[in-house]
C-alpha cells in the first residue's frame, strides 16, 4: 500500500490560532487541526501548527490503511485455516506458498503502519502534550 499524499488544502486562521491542512492519498482525503495557544509569535505558530496538522491527517491516513491491511490479514489467515483445515495439503504446492508468502508480507507492511502510527502520536504528544486527539 503505497504512502503517497497530496496536500489540497492548508489554512491558518490568526483570530483563533487554528491551522488546518487536508490531504489526498489513495484512500481518499484526510483532515488535520490543530490550536496553537501562542498566536503572538505568529511564524513559529504557523510552522508548528502546520507541521502538528499534518501529522495528525498523516496518521488518520495511516490508520486507515492499517485497517484495511488487519482485514487483509485476517481473511488470509481465515483461508489459511480453511485449506489446511480440510484434509491434507501439499505445502509446497504454488497455491500455498503463494497464499503463505502474501500473508507474511501482509503482515509486515501492517507491522510498518502500525509503527508510523506509533511515530506520529509520539511526534503529536511531544509538540503538544495536551492535544493528542
Amino acid at each position: 500500500m503505497t504512502d503517497k499524499y497530496t496536500i489540497i488544502k492548508e489554512n491558518f486562521d490568526t483570530t483563533n490560532g487554528t491551522t488546518t491542512v487536508i490531504i489526498s492519498t489513495h484512500l481518499g482525503h484526510f483532515e488535520g487541526t490543530t490550536v496553537i495557544d501562542d498566536i503572538d509569535a505568529e511564524y513559529p505558530s504557523v510552522y508548528q501548527g502546520y507541521e502538528i496538522a499534518l501529522a495528525k491527517a498523516l496518521r488518520k491516513f495511516a490508520q486507515a490503511a492499517a485497517r484495511i491491511l488487519k482485514h487483509e490479514v485476517k481473511t488470509l489467515s481465515n483461508m489459511i485455516s480453511e485449506t489446511f483445515g480440510h484434509g491434507p495439503v501439499d505445502a509446497k504446492s504454488h497455491p500455498v506458498k503463494v497464499l503463505l508468502a502474501t500473508t507474511k508480507m501482509k503482515k509486515e507492511e501492517l507491522k510498518l503502519w502500525q509503527d508510523r502510527i506509533e511515530n506520529i502520536t509520539t511526534t503529536i504528544k511531544t509538540a503538544l502534550p495536551q492535544e493528542i486527539s
